[in-house]
């Protein structure tokens, strides 16, 4: 049977590469075949790329970033706080998986954080091939970088105040650092039940830089993922990294041995699975063709390259400090939460504001286009008070 098996299965992919040029032909994850002297696992897809060889002596790594949150689509500062996904965030999970299912990719486990955005992130992934089954591991060792006094708050109302380069730096730098908070603060994960252990045994971050979260990544990597990938090569199968895009930019940085300013210049889009080919005894990267223009990165990102590339361009312009009603309108929602923070908006400041966005919006009441309300803030709008006081009142 096993014989007969192997017979028909090399008569359909010569039929598929033969006969028809135009076939897409996937197979089921679960009907791959390995031998049992570790050749190739086959995968079959239509056009030129029809048959692809995943090399028995590499093993896969995907890392992916999670879905749009709730705080992302307002464009707030996340950090350790746990923010649920928005519809779309969910959408583009279940997407992400299917892109990974396409490629045949067989998991062995996966680890993400033990924030909700990432683990809700990672059984929608699993879901579309069929492997919600594998072991998940959610630890705090992948959370997102901790983004101290800054946490809640809108990038782009921070870049106005504090301007684009020094916002950037908070977001992107390697050794810089938000301001820290302190522990009355609401985002300070000692109000937290789950952290509640940890911080017994070692002191809970009050700000973070990329640095620090490579550091506690690599501590993880080393003594939970590396031993996972290993395991993983001796049976043919893959590890998914399903977390945040800070500890993604981190590991990215590891495996590529990217520079402190290179690492600077990468951001990573939500919910584009980025594969790696890991060598099955170093576990270090073997380069693919197809990456060589991702800021020399080894790994591939699956999908469509163009959509890949806006997403990118999408996150490096959430922090412009370019201010139009729909931003300041969000601004005015997150003022409650500015209350509680060292960075906040003054009472004063946020009814100008109110009373701008109204002006804005009276002035094209009778235009049918509704995008035509989101008229930029004019420059000097915000003054300097706008991020330098708490909010009372």
């Amino acid at each position: 049977h096993h014989a007969l098996y192997r017979s028909l299965l090399f008569a359909q992919i010569l039929f598929a590469t033969v006969e028809c040029d135009s076939i897409s032909i996937i197979f089921d994850p679960r009907l791959q075949y390995q031998n049992a002297k570790n050749s190739p696992t086959l995968r079959i897809r239509g056009g030129s790329d029809k048959i692809q060889l995943y090399p028995n002596d590499h093993v896969l790594l995907v890392l992916m970033r999670h879905g749009q949150s709730i705080w992302n689509s307002e464009n707030r500062f996340t950090s350790w706080m746990d923010v649920p996904l928005t519809a779309k965030g969910e959408r583009d999970a279940y997407v992400a998986g299917s892109l990974i299912a396409s490629h045949n990719i067989s998991l062995l486990a996966a680890f993400t954080s033990v924030l909700q955005r990432a683990i809700k992130t990672t059984y929608l992934a699993l879901e579309p091939s069929g492997q919600l089954w594998i072991p998940v591991r959610c630890d705090w060792h992948l959370n997102e970088r901790h983004d101290g006094s800054a946490t809640g708050l809108n990038k782009k109302q921070l870049a106005t105040q504090f301007g684009e380069r020094a916002v950037r730096q908070w977001r992107r730098g390697f050794y810089t650092a938000p301001p820290p908070l302190t522990p009355e603060h609401l985002g300070w994960p000692g109000h937290d039940q789950k952290y509640s252990r940890i911080g017994e045994c070692i002191p809970l971050p009050l700000t973070e830089s990329l640095h620090d979260t490579l550091q506690r990544v690599l501590f993880f990597w080393n003594t939970s993922i590396v031993p996972t990938l290993r395991e993983a090569a001796g049976k043919g199968k893959a590890v998914l990294i399903a977390c945040h895009g800070n500890v993604v930019r981190a590991l990215v940085k590891y495996l590529d041995n990217l520079g402190d300013r290179e690492i600077e210049d990468l951001d990573i889009p939500a919910c584009c699975p980025l594969l790696y080919r890991l060598g099955k005894d170093t576990l270090l990267p073997v380069a693919s063709d197809r990456a060589a223009h991702w800021h020399g990165l080894s790994g591939e990102f699956l999908g469509d390259q163009v959509q890949v590339s806006h997403r990118m361009e999408g996150v490096k312009a959430e922090a412009q400090a370019q201010l139009w009603a729909s931003d300041v309108r969000q601004i005015l929602r997150q003022n409650q939460w500015a209350a509680h923070t060292e960075i906040g908006l003054p009472h004063a400041e946020s009814a100008s504001l109110a009373a701008k966005v109204r002006v804005i919006e009276r002035r094209h009441s009778r235009n049918s286009n509704p995008s035509s309300t989101d008229d930029q803030i004019p420059k000097g709008l915000i003054s300097s008070r706008v991020c330098g006081a708490r909010t009372y009142g």
